[in-house]
């Protein structure tokens, strides 16, 4: 769980969800929806190796390397997120 909407965003996002419980993408919503990303945001995932990562269409994947049983995978926020209420 992310704590409530975010006071202030930001334009480098670290995410690591234990692996392969299918928590990545709820977790990227989450920022999204919170108001955590600033535009033009990173955010950096950490996944494993084989996971699969449905991505919102507000992220384009930049890049991705693999270490081991890790995948990091370098988001970038792309389009406009709607404005929410904090």
């Amino acid at each position: 769980r992310l704590l409530p909407p975010a006071r202030r965003s930001c334009n480098l996002i670290f995410l690591d969800a234990p692996y392969n419980q299918s928590l990545t993408a709820p977790a990227l919503q989450a920022l999204l929806k919170g108001g955590w990303c600033a535009p033009n945001a990173w955010i950096i995932a950490e996944t494993a190796r084989g996971e699969e990562l449905p991505l919102p269409p507000e992220l384009e994947v930049v890049d991705e390397r693999t270490y081991g049983a890790a995948r990091f995978s370098f988001l970038r926020l792309t389009l406009p997120l709607p404005q929410t209420e904090n």
